[in-house]
């Protein structure tokens, strides 16, 4: 039976990650922004998890455990990093699976980021554009930030690097943003 447990120091508090191996991994986490409230999640590479229910919806469940890793105190690229990690073993499904929708997110990214060039007036004078480009931006810098390996090629974007430069977000910022575009296409693919 394998058992690991590591311990991530949070501002917001500690995480705990317990993997027993069986038939049915499972991850146990606490966190001080919780009230020391525990939450088990089946099948897990890393807080994933199979709902009991079989008859809810599998997008609202991969939207609503990735808000619970965002209110968790977990940073995107920790997110990314147990990701990374879990699809790493090739039984690990989940992970996997998680894996390669992350990055068919980012090449969908990197087909229209150059839309916003923030050197163009569009993007400027639109507060609308320059949020959507300010998510995608955010998960892409998060994601590289987790695991560069995901997808490399738009890691090192131009066009991002500007968006970024010119618009200044704190880590907060940047997190809440990647979380956010996460809810909303990840679930989707």
């Amino acid at each position: 039976m394998f058992d690991l447990i590591a311990a991530l120091m949070l501002s917001a508090g500690v995480i705990i990650f317990s993997l027993i191996s069986s038939s049915h991994d499972t991850i146990t986490f606490s966190n001080g922004k919780t009230d020391g409230h525990t939450q088990s999640i089946k099948n897990a590479y890393g807080f994933t998890y199979n709902p009991s229910n079989s008859n809810r919806n599998s997008t609202s469940d991969k939207y609503e455990q990735i808000k619970a890793i965002q209110d968790s105190g977990l940073s995107f690229p920790e997110y990314i990093h147990q990701i990374s990690i879990g699809a790493g073993n090739p039984k690990n499904t989940s992970a996997i699976s998680d894996y390669k929708v992350m990055q068919k997110h980012m090449q969908k990214i990197e087909k229209l980021i150059n839309g916003c060039d923030v050197r163009k007036e569009f993007i400027i004078s639109s507060n609308d554009a320059l949020d959507l480009c300010m998510d995608q931006s955010s998960f892409v810098y998060e994601t590289c930030t987790g695991d560069h390996n995901i997808y490399a090629p738009i890691c090192n974007n131009v066009v991002i690097e500007n968006i970024l430069e010119t618009t200044k977000p704190s880590s907060k910022e940047l997190n809440r943003r990647a979380y956010d575009e996460a809810k909303i296409y990840v679930p989707l693919d």
